[in-house]
């Protein structure tokens, strides 16, 4: 996605054929994601940026991946690069005292968000994953037809850019304030957004990304009509619904 180069597209038809054959195989997906830049074979693959590699992991979630790995770690993995130079990864080995890089440290603060939703998401079975654009024609005063059509209990959301994962509890549990979830994802990752969202339960609830913990959707954006959602660049929400 780096360099100008945008392949957030060709990106998610690839996770859509790779849900659909773990999806008919009953195994989980998992998906990784470069941290470090190289040449290889004349080809540049340029570092991505943080909100990049948020957007990455965002999609992997919307799309029902259960696991989620970092390429690379350590210098070594530098062999790959035969014709061309090649930059560090997670880890130095040159012998320093903090022998860790700056994407390491990017790595943390991403994966905490990750781990935060974790124990929720491991409860879930995807049902149907949709990307959204501004420039469909399909949308119409009631939002999008195909996001009405997967039934996931969020009916509506303002016009634009988006990544929706829909999931139901793979397992009933006795009392459970919710059986089904919506990952709502931000297919920019450049800019937040900030959509008005609308849902068949009255009683929407989401897992917060610092604590794990499930409490009331909040509007975010007081005073104008409807509930507000925030979205980071390239960030996601968790919403549970009955």
């Amino acid at each position: 996605m780096a360099g100008g180069n945008d392949t957030r597209l060709k990106y998610l038809t690839n996770l859509a054929a790779v849900r659909n054959a773990t999806l008919h195989a009953g195994i989980p997906m998992w998906n990784y994601f470069g941290a470090g830049a190289y040449v290889h074979k004349g080809q540049t693959h340029i570092d991505s940026t943080e909100a990049e590699l948020r957007w990455q992991m965002s999609a992997s979630i919307a799309f029902g991946a259960r696991g989620l790995l970092w390429f690379f770690f350590t210098p070594e993995v530098h062999k790959i690069a035969e014709d061309g130079p090649a930059w560090p990864g997670l880890v130095r080995d040159d012998g320093a005292a903090d022998h860790v890089t700056e994407h390491w440290y990017q790595a943390r603060r991403l994966n905490s968000a990750v781990l935060a939703l974790a124990p929720t998401l491991m409860q879930l079975r995807s049902t149907a994953a949709l990307v959204l654009r501004q420039s469909d024609t399909k949308w119409d005063d009631e939002g999008h037809p195909v996001l009405r059509a997967a039934g996931c209990g969020l009916v509506n959301i303002s016009r634009g850019d988006f990544i929706v994962g829909c999931f139901v509890r793979s397992e009933p549990a006795t009392g459970a304030r919710w059986t089904r979830a919506v990952v709502v994802a931000n297919f920019d990752h450049a800019d937040t957004q900030w959509p008005t969202v609308a849902f068949d339960s009255p009683d929407t609830l989401e897992v917060n990304s610092r604590t794990g913990l499930e409490g009331p959707l909040v509007d975010e954006v007081a005073g104008l009509p409807g509930m507000q959602l925030g979205l980071l660049a390239g960030g996601r929400r968790l919403l549970l619904l009955r």
